[in-house]
């Protein structure tokens, strides 16, 4: 995780950081799974892609090995356009189709840019993705903040799937239950992903 100048680094990269871990839960949740996943988080985007570089130098084997890499830089802005990214044709038309599923505005952007963390791997010939949402004034400003997310479309979009709080949401407490809350949330072994409060 980095981010640009003095900003709090919300959109880039506050949001792909958290995108990731929540994505780790959810696997780590799952039965099975079919191949094994690397979550990897790099530093030194800004500055030449140097975490991602690095990793692919250090442990060429494994990058090299990788069915595909997608990559989470600013999954989600308060303004701009959808654009779907993949060295794959078939990849993006199918994050398209599940994009119109969910009435979410997505156009085809081609293959990804190489001004983020997918290239070291594309390099390497692994079929990488970038979706993102672009532009959005607050890039690299110091306005890229909370305050600038858009949390009703973000909740709109999660409204329009409606099995994901269900699925995302293993416990539920009374608001006087936050001590057993906070500790069932700690507690990796309850298979806890998310904790809710009924108010």
């Amino acid at each position: 995780y980095d981010s640009w100048d003095n900003s709090e680094g919300a959109i880039d990269n506050a949001l792909g950081v958290g995108t990731l871990l929540l994505l780790a839960e959810w696997v780590a949740a799952a039965e099975r799974r079919e191949r094994t996943v690397v979550f990897l988080l790099t530093a030194g985007e800004e500055q030449g892609l140097a975490g991602a570089f690095r990793y692919t130098q250090e442990r060429i084997e494994d990058a090299s090995a990788a069915s595909f890499v997608l990559n989470l830089d600013i999954p989600w802005a308060a303004e701009g356009t959808y654009f779907v990214s993949s060295t794959r044709p078939d990849l993006r038309a199918l994050a398209l189709d599940a994009a119109a599923r969910e009435g979410l505005p997505a156009v085809d952007g081609g293959a990804p840019s190489p001004a983020s963390d997918q290239l070291p791997f594309e390099l390497l010939g692994v079929p990488t993705a970038w979706n993102t949402r672009w532009p959005d004034r607050h890039y690299h400003t110091t306005e890229d903040t909370v305050a600038h997310l858009d949390f009703d479309e973000a909740a709109a979009a999660l409204a329009a799937t409606p099995d994901i709080g269900p699925t995302i949401i293993t416990h539920r407490f009374p608001l006087d239950g936050c001590v057993e809350a906070f500790a069932t949330a700690a507690d990796r072994s309850s298979g806890t992903i998310k904790v809710a409060f009924d108010l």
